[in-house]
């Protein structure tokens, strides 16, 4: 057990045999440098989707409702804040 979380804690992929079934130990990544910017939530791989797809969905409702639909201005910004806000 204490060289199976060794490995997870450096970042490696690691399978786990239990029985006549085999799985993944964590659905973890690689990365392994963390920063007060970048901490360990990012070594998730759960986490580092959830925010891939926070990212794309709100590019699609910028793109689909706002480029070249609504100014640039203190109404249009809090409108797409607020539909941002909504998402959320």
């Amino acid at each position: 057990q204490i060289q199976l979380e060794e490995a997870l804690k450096t970042g490696k992929f690691i399978f786990h045999k239990v029985g006549d079934e085999v799985h993944v130990l964590e659905d973890i990544n690689t990365f392994v440098s963390f920063t007060d910017d970048k901490n360990d939530d990012f070594s998730s791989n759960q986490s580092v989707r959830v925010l891939d797809q926070i990212a794309n969905d709100i590019a699609t409702l910028f793109n689909t409702k706002y480029l070249g639909k609504v100014p640039n201005d203190a109404a249009g910004r809090i409108s797409f804040w607020n539909d941002v806000v909504k998402h959320h």
